[in-house]
């Protein structure tokens, strides 16, 4: 997000630091995303159709979650019925 450093810079100036995470690891890191920014500055920090993008993401992972569901309930219904 071409933004981001600045908008960054500008939430540090009026509240005090967010702590990093002690592991260390990058999958411990924090993911700025459009809907992390306030609304009234997306437009600004936020390269167009970004939030699009996060929207198409949040969507997947939505549809993940429930194939996994649905898988997991398949099985355990296949379980049931073969239990004598």
């Amino acid at each position: 997000m071409p933004g981001l450093l600045q908008y960054q810079a500008d939430l540090a100036s009026h509240s005090p630091p967010a702590p990093l995470p002690a592991s260390g690891h990058p999958e411990d890191a924090e993911l700025w995303l459009p809907s992390q920014v306030a609304a009234d500055l997306q437009m600004v920090v936020c390269q167009e159709g970004l939030d699009v993008m996060e929207e198409k993401l949040w969507t997947a992972q939505c549809k993940d979650a429930l194939e996994s569901i649905q898988h997991i309930l398949k099985i355990k219904t296949v379980e049931i019925q073969q239990t004598p």
